[in-house]
Parts: C-alpha cells; sequence; structure tokens
C-alpha cells in the first residue's frame, strides 16, 4: 500500500504506477462500494449528490475461483 500511497510525499511514483517495482506477497483489496469517484473541482469538494452513497448499512458477496492453465 505504502508503494501506492506514499503518504504526504506524493511523487513520481505514485504518478507512474508502471514504475513500481514488483513485491510479494500480491494483495487485493476488493472495495464493494465508493461515494462518487471525483469531485467538482478535484480538491476537496464533495462529489455531486447523484454520486454520493447515502449513509446505511451495505453488504456484498464476492467469490474467488482458481481458473485452470491453458
Amino acid at each position: 500500500m505504502e508503494a501506492l500511497d506514499p503518504g504526504p510525499d506524493k511523487g513520481a511514483i505514485q504518478s507512474h504506477v508502471r514504475l513500481l517495482e514488483p513485491e510479494l506477497p500480491v494483495f487485493v483489496n476488493i472495495d464493494g462500494f465508493h461515494s462518487g469517484v471525483g469531485c467538482v473541482n478535484s480538491w476537496g469538494a464533495l462529489p455531486l449528490p447523484e454520486y454520493q452513497l447515502p449513509f446505511g448499512d451495505y453488504q456484498f458477496l464476492y467469490r474467488i475461483e482458481a481458473i485452470a492453465p491453458n
């Protein structure tokens, strides 16, 4: 996670994901819901009302399956 978001030191490593060095282990973060994907000015304004996620209890399910190699 630190490689993707180095905190206050936001440099080239975050803006150019292709420059990341491969690391082990690999982690997958699965998000069920997002409250908007941006905002009007990209600098702190909330997403437009039609893209906001109202407060509430949400649930989601997912399944991970192994696939056979070709």
